[in-house]
């Protein structure tokens, strides 16, 4: 304060200076950025996404009861969640803020290892989250919106703390605090689009969270006819059954063109007996080389001609 009250005074005495006819010319430089603004504030992003977002209520095929979280995007009807909340569903129940209830009545499509689905919802007229496709910067304010523990429509916020490769595939790693319930909420950036559907924690550790991006959710086919609750189980393990076939199909060429090759060694070898040769091993970074003389005793069998 004492420094701000002396600034303006040397500020009153400079102005008021005159050199020669004229005024005096100051020129004053701000060290401080200018404040941000058109950034909405996080009750400005709550009340905007919170229209679109649901608690789901599932009793599981084996009687069990959870609970987790959905949002409405892509087109009317459809919303986005965690797809473990929902792959052995027998009935869901999606509940907004304002106490309406509707039947979420089975499932388009899913990503398994991305842990990401979408499902059908009984029609509501409702506002569409707004997806952002690009890869947020780390250290970028971030909220997420869900149930945790239950509670629902719960609003947390924190940082997109990076973005990580994880099991493969690009997911965003935030310090938002999620707890069970959270799981197919959204993860937001400042301006209120979805980043991604959050999915799970890392268990042990203290706010390291993970989302699958809002990206991934172009893969999913949102034509696709919903498969009813009760025939998802057929279904899945149809689906799982063919994904299975071509990766059998695969170990079986790879092991028939590694048997090829144990052969067409073999054989080379055994077509230079009693010659000098020279071999050439590599194990991973290291490589090394032998120059030999096979000698005629090198194989049982009498070598090739």
């Amino acid at each position: 304060m004492f420094v701000a009250r002396r600034v303006s005074r040397m500020l009153r005495q400079a102005i008021a200076l005159r050199f020669g006819a004229g005024p005096a010319v100051l020129a004053v430089t701000f060290l401080s950025p200018p404040l941000a603004t058109g950034v909405p504030s996080p009750e400005t992003v709550y009340q905007s996404i919170l229209p679109a977002v649901m608690t789901l209520e599932v009793e599981q095929r084996n009687g069990a009861k959870t609970v987790g979280s959905a949002f409405i995007a892509l087109r009317e009807g459809l919303a986005i969640t965690a797809w473990h909340l929902v792959r052995d569903a027998k009935t869901v129940t999606a509940r907004f803020s304002d106490g309406t209830e509707r039947a979420v009545t089975g499932v388009l499509d899913w990503d398994e290892a991305k842990d990401v689905a979408i499902v059908n919802v009984e029609t509501v007229p409702r506002p569409l989250a707004r997806l952002c496709l690009t890869h947020p910067p780390v250290g970028a304010r971030a909220y997420a919106i869900g149930a945790p523990q239950g509670y629902g429509f719960s609003f947390t916020d924190g940082l997109v703390s990076q973005v990580q490769i994880v099991d493969g595939f690009t997911q965003y790693q935030t310090s938002c605090p999620i707890s069970p319930g959270s799981s197919g909420g959204p993860l937001l950036n400042a301006e209120g689009e979805v980043l991604g559907v959050i999915c799970w924690s890392r268990e042990g550790a203290q706010n390291v969270n993970f989302a699958t991006p809002a990206s991934c959710l172009e893969a999913l086919d949102r034509q696709a006819p919903p498969t009813p609750w009760s025939h998802l189980s057929r279904i899945r393990r149809a689906r799982e059954k063919s994904a299975a076939a071509p990766q059998r199909s695969n170990r079986r060429e790879a092991a028939a063109t590694a048997g090829n090759q144990v052969c067409e060694l073999r054989t080379a070898l055994q077509r230079a007996v009693g010659r000098e040769i020279k071999v050439t091993v590599q194990d991973g970074q290291q490589e090394r080389s032998f120059t030999v003389r096979l000698p005629a005793d090198f194989f049982p069998e009498p070598p090739v001609r």
